[in-house]
């Protein structure tokens, strides 16, 4: 599967969501004083595991989640959801080679 393909079926979810709760809008939640801590020990954790060369991509996405929980900023928090979307089609790409060629 390619990244269109990919995102397609993310478009087509994101249209599911919509007609199950139609503009809706929630506050973000997001805060410095309640992730930042969070948010540096997923780095620093994601930092251990690639110098040893045994990074997941649970840990790759939960600390761009938590980045995107510690911004109370709407610009930049936008630009860390971005960053949590790349990151999740990543790996849905990543499982997509795996499906397809089988297990390294």
């Amino acid at each position: 599967m390619t990244t269109i393909s990919v995102l397609a079926e993310v478009a087509a979810e994101r249209d599911r969501a919509e007609a199950k709760f139609p503009n809706q809008h929630l506050p973000n939640g997001t805060s410095e004083d309640m992730w930042g801590g969070d948010c540096i020990a997923a780095k620093a954790l994601v930092d251990f595991h690639l110098e040893r060369g045994t990074a997941t991509w649970r840990e790759v996405l939960y600390e761009e989640v938590t980045e995107a929980f510690s911004e109370e900023n709407p610009s930049l928090l936008r630009a860390e959801l971005i960053q949590v979307a790349a990151m999740a089609v990543r790996w849905i790409e990543d499982l997509d080679r795996v499906i397809v060629e089988g297990p390294e």
